[in-house]
């Protein structure tokens, strides 16, 4: 059984260290951590060669996949879907099928940029209706108020200013 580094590891096994890491993490792989906190990697040839079929399956999967992120590409396209004689795809094809997937993006964008306007058309009546809803409240505050400050004037006023007829009002509110 051998004791391979990290870097040893993903060297023989074709991969990359964190990979490797990766793999050890997962419990796929058989390590050690010493006391500094290196890793090794114990591998005898039977779990070297599962390793190495492993890596190879995975790059399989991969590239079938075509891109990294699941989009085939307008070459990858027409060389699964019409290829010539020889393997060959014509200029024609390719910019037929960059003309198609220009036109979905295209479309995509319009889609997104309609659903985003409403979206945002609807937030904005939303808020016009918390701001009429704002004002209805402050008027009905500021009518309470005044029958508050009726009340509070008509209660403190001295019995010869009601009964003579004189306010005080007009000095608070200004008018």
């Amino acid at each position: 059984m051998a004791r391979l580094s990290v870097k040893d590891t993903a060297a023989r096994l074709g991969t990359s260290e964190d990979s490797i890491l990766r793999r050890i993490k997962l419990n796929r792989l058989r390590a050690i951590q010493d006391n500094r906190g290196k890793w090794w990697v114990l591998l005898d040839d039977e779990e070297a060669e599962k390793a190495a079929e492993e890596v190879t399956a995975n790059r399989a999967v991969r590239s079938d996949r075509g891109s990294p992120y699941g989009v085939r590409t307008a070459m990858e396209s027409a060389e699964t879907a019409a290829p010539g004689a020889s393997g060959m795809v014509s200029l024609a094809d390719v910019r037929a099928m960059m003309g198609e997937q220009q036109d979905r993006a295209e479309r995509q964008h319009r889609e997104a940029l309609a659903s985003v306007q409403e979206a945002h058309r609807a937030a904005m009546a939303m808020m016009i209706e918390r701001v009429d809803a704002a004002e209805i409240r402050a008027e009905r505050v500021e009518e309470k108020l005044d029958q508050v400050l009726d009340q509070l004037l008509d209660q403190h006023q001295p019995w010869w200013s009601r009964w003579l007829g004189s306010s005080r009002r007009s000095d608070i509110r200004g008018s």
